[in-house]
């Protein structure tokens, strides 16, 4: 089986962690894989997998943008020398593409959502989604039969995934962790890995550290990415007096180091697609505060794997932290179930087997 994946790009986040985790895990079925997009930090590591990676310049969320038609002449001129079975199209404007090709060249196409759309004109004016789609939560599907119109037929849910081994086979303890990254080892960390927007919620992780501060010795924290929010909650920390005691680390490839140096991990959206970064953590054996939207619910067995707040809730955010912070074997135990959990629901073995399936269902009734 042949598989053409396509994405913006493959700088350090979400979705692209995703499409090299399952570009390798496919690799591993003896699928011939060629991932297409506009390069990023992570395309070195498809490559020392020997999967070929295609350069085109389709970072863009306009569909209407030159890069779009370049990308589409390039990949014309690939597809017509090589045979591929599949296009898997992995955000809005790929996905408008692989309709394209898909069309032209009578080849299947599967997308895969990530995110949640919103009704705007280009996006009726220029269908971006394909017959069969992948909605990597049961929100992301709830959206697009409401939003869209999209009947439920056509979507199949296949959650997200991590590979577990690369968490668990991380080599340094906290203490070395903490010794590499240059943050005091006697603090109590509190971290959030996330683009740092609004929608995120850090803002409240700051009030809530505010308020902790004035009962928890040495408390710390981390934020690691970017975002438009960032030069707002630096202004914020500094204004609240914490500038010394909330780093913000930046975008980072290797995200290890930093859930092994932390505490406790909180993860604060207002609204999430999924929040892969949830499994990270807790393959990671980082307990976990998190906001009870999406499947976040879904994904910690309603709590019994994280504690859950209400979203913008700062007092639910601080007495969670707290209890995680007074009670060791509350925090222990929070360990041992997300671990479990994402063993056996969430690792990426299962997500390759999810995939299969559906690539196999869509050729047979090609």
């Amino acid at each position: 089986m042949r598989i053409l994946i396509l994405t913006k790009h493959l700088h350090v986040g979400g979705i692209s962690r995703y499409v090299v985790n399952l570009a390798k895990g496919l690799k591993g079925k003896n699928c011939d894989i060629v991932v297409a997009s506009s390069g990023g930090a992570l395309a070195t590591e498809l490559l020392s997998h020997n999967i070929s990676h295609i350069t085109v310049p389709i970072n863009t969320k306009s569909v209407l943008s030159p890069g779009v038609a370049r990308s589409i002449l390039i990949l014309m001129r690939y597809l017509k020398k090589h045979k591929i079975d599949i296009i898997h199209s992995h955000t809005r404007v790929t996905s408008f593409i692989g309709n394209l090709l898909a069309g032209l060249l009578k080849t299947s196409h599967i997308t895969t959502v990530h995110g949640i759309y919103k009704k705007k004109l280009l996006r009726k004016i220029f269908p971006f989604l394909s017959k069969q789609i992948i909605a990597v939560s049961f929100e992301t599907k709830r959206r697009l039969q409401e939003w869209e119109g999209i009947p439920g037929v056509r979507i199949k849910v296949v959650p997200n995934a991590v590979d577990v081994d690369y968490f668990l086979t991380y080599p340094y303890t906290k203490y070395e962790a903490r010794e590499k990254l240059n943050l005091n080892q006697d603090a109590f960390i509190l971290g959030n890995i996330s683009r740092i927007e609004k929608i995120k919620g850090q803002e409240i992780l700051l009030r809530a550290f505010m308020e902790l501060r004035k009962v928890v010795r040495n408390l710390k924290l981390i934020l690691v990415g970017e975002g438009k929010n960032r030069p707002e909650l630096e202004t914020l920390a500094e204004t609240m007096g914490m500038k010394g005691d909330i780093l913000f680390l930046g975008g980072k490839t290797d995200v290890r180091p930093f859930l092994r140096a932390m505490d406790v991990f909180c993860f604060t959206p207002y609204e999430e697609p999924f929040g892969i970064v949830t499994l990270e953590a807790m393959a990671m054996g980082v307990p976990l505060v998190a906001t009870r939207v999406s499947d976040i619910p879904i994904i910690t067995e309603n709590g019994n794997c994280a504690l859950l707040i209400s979203p913008g809730n700062v007092e639910e955010l601080k007495n969670a932290v707290l209890e995680l912070y007074q009670n060791p074997h509350k925090k222990e135990a929070l360990i041992l179930k997300g671990l479990r959990r994402v063993k056996e629901v969430y690792s990426l073995p299962r997500l390759i087997e999810d995939m299969l399936e559906v690539y196999q269902r869509v050729l047979k009734y090609a």
